[in-house]
């Protein structure tokens, strides 16, 4: 059996074998880098010209468009997993990470008890290098794709009950680094009291502008997240006075809902037909990005909500329109550029219809 070499990311930059990033954590110059460097000349000579399949969780770093093209043209094929569903479909998290937090406790402890004193940075490969090892063998890892059902091949291995939204609570020991996640940090809000004053919404958020930073990984899952978050974005500006009513206390509650309801949403796949649908309001913009599925019907594959700042609550209402199509554009271009087929915009001003053909401009 052979494996692709561990791919350690650190904060700070130590030594040219191991990658780094601002936040110590996975970027899309990493992520490229790691596909073209690591998982394509280790897995070439195996998959022997035909297609073989990457399977990724849904971090936005791993389908820039660089990547994605890079994929298409060397025979790769990228499946990701829907969001919510990795604790039940990803086999790192189901069987992997488990081991590997139970022999990454006992190496440290060994390594603390023989050496009395707390690991320092510059052992840290060695002493995760051998827990990874102790801990990844070849028996765990084809138990973890047994238990999700890819091999052997197993499509009814994952029940309907499993696909119920995950709460961190698989931790059985420390795990070497601590592992943020916005799931933690939502649940965490949705376990406490109502919100009593802006400190406590700081508190859950790390920013008193809205619960929208601390969500803003879910938000493109969720359809119109700036207007149904509205009335709590008013309610801590520094300019208004403090007020916890009825309405904040009812956003409250609908943001625990859409947070743990499974949208359905279609996979965004280059061959298919996009269609892009904005909207804009006095306070926000939106968009939905459709793709065309076998059975001809159209199925939302990715959302895009976002506020207007007090400059842009004064625009026309053709130039928010437009800053609708713009946002939307930015937002998708690594699906857009990258379609085969031509994709459509679908607004409701009609007034737009003239940037169809060149403008002379004075």
């Amino acid at each position: 059996m052979s494996c692709i070499i561990v791919y350690l990311i650190f904060k700070v930059f130590i030594i040219y074998r191991i990658s780094y990033s601002p936040n110590g954590w996975t970027d899309r110059e990493l992520a490229l880098e790691w596909i073209k460097k690591h998982f394509d000349p280790m897995t070439y000579e195996k998959a022997n010209g035909q297609i073989w399949v990457l399977l990724l969780d849904g971090h936005k770093s791993h389908y820039s468009r660089d990547l994605l093209f890079y994929a298409h043209k060397n025979n790769i094929m990228i499946l990701g997993y829907p969001p919510h569903c990795t604790h039940a479909l990803q086999g790192l998290d189901v069987v992997c990470f488990a081991r590997i937090k139970e022999v990454w406790k006992e190496e440290l402890n060994s390594y603390e008890q023989d050496h009395n004193q707390s690991l320092p940075k510059s052992n840290f490969v060695f002493v995760f290098g051998t827990a990874f090892l102790h801990a990844f063998t070849p028996k765990t890892i084809q138990a973890a794709f047994t238990a999700i059902g890819i091999h052997p091949y197993n499509p009814n291995i994952i029940l309907a009950q499993q696909m119920e939204p995950s709460i961190p609570s698989s931790t059985k020991t420390t795990f070497p680094l601590p592992q943020p996640s916005p799931v933690h940090h939502i649940m965490a809000i949705f376990h406490d009291k109502t919100p009593s004053t802006p400190g406590t919404i700081s508190t859950h958020t790390g920013s008193t502008s809205s619960i929208n930073r601390q969500a803003n990984y879910y938000q493109q899952f969720v359809k119109s997240f700036a207007q149904i978050t509205k009335p709590i974005h008013e309610t801590v500006k520094k300019e208004r006075k403090w007020s916890w009513g009825e309405k904040q206390q009812k956003v409250f509650e609908d943001l625990k809902k859409v947070f743990t309801t499974r949208p359905v949403l279609a996979v965004p796949e280059l061959d298919k037909e996009f269609r892009v649908e904005v909207d804009a309001s006095d306070y926000a913009t939106g968009g939905v990005l459709s793709v065309k599925c076998e059975d001809n019907k159209w199925r939302p594959a990715a959302f895009i909500s976002k506020g207007l700042n007090e400059t842009e609550w004064n625009y026309e209402v053709h130039n928010k329109e437009m800053l609708a199509i713009i946002r939307c554009l930015e937002e998708w271009r690594h699906f857009l550029e990258g379609a085969r087929l031509q994709f459509k915009i679908w607004t409701d001003h009609w007034n737009l219809e003239h940037f169809m053909k060149a403008q002379k401009l004075n």
